[in-house]
């Protein structure tokens, strides 16, 4: 889940679109600090 965080950050950052990173990132970090409510 880290690394599609970083390359969704990287993304933004430079402007690049990075839609499988974006997705993979909103799901799961839903999760990063335990199950999702």
């Amino acid at each position: 889940a880290w690394l599609s965080g970083r390359m969704h950050q990287l993304g933004i950052e430079f402007g690049i679109a990075t839609p499988g990173h974006t997705a993979v990132f909103r799901a799961l970090h839903l999760y990063a600090a335990g199950a999702a409510a």
